[in-house]
């Protein structure tokens, strides 16, 4: 049988690394600490080619609230990949698909 998953692209975005698990220990910080009000892209969607830029204005467990330039905009954590360009770092959807509060403990043992 065929995996049918589909899985995200193998290429760097310029100017950045292939995710934030081999990254700086700033960057670690970065993830481990507060989204809101950070600027984010979704880098990669599991819909198909999706443009998304903007503020992170809320999260959730399961998703993000990104103001942009048309409005608020509820995008899963789940099956996107996102990039965080004050950091310059990507990181899979999945790896934060956690309540906010509770990040902390769990990315620890991750990265």
């Amino acid at each position: 049988m065929h995996d049918n998953t589909v899985k995200p692209p193998h290429r760097k975005l310029p100017g950045t690394r292939e995710d934030c698990g081999d990254a700086t220990p700033s960057r670690k910080r970065f993830l481990l600490g507060e989204l809101i009000g950070e600027r984010v892209q979704l880098a990669w969607s599991g819909r198909g080619p999706q443009a998304l830029d903007g503020t992170v204005v809320d999260e959730t467990q399961n998703a993000f609230v990104v103001l942009t330039r048309t409005g608020e905009k509820r995008i899963p954590k789940a099956g996107n990949v996102f990039y965080f360009p004050s950091a310059h770092c990507r990181v899979d959807g999945s790896t934060l698909a956690c309540k906010p509060e509770e990040r902390t403990k769990k990315l620890a043992k991750k990265i």
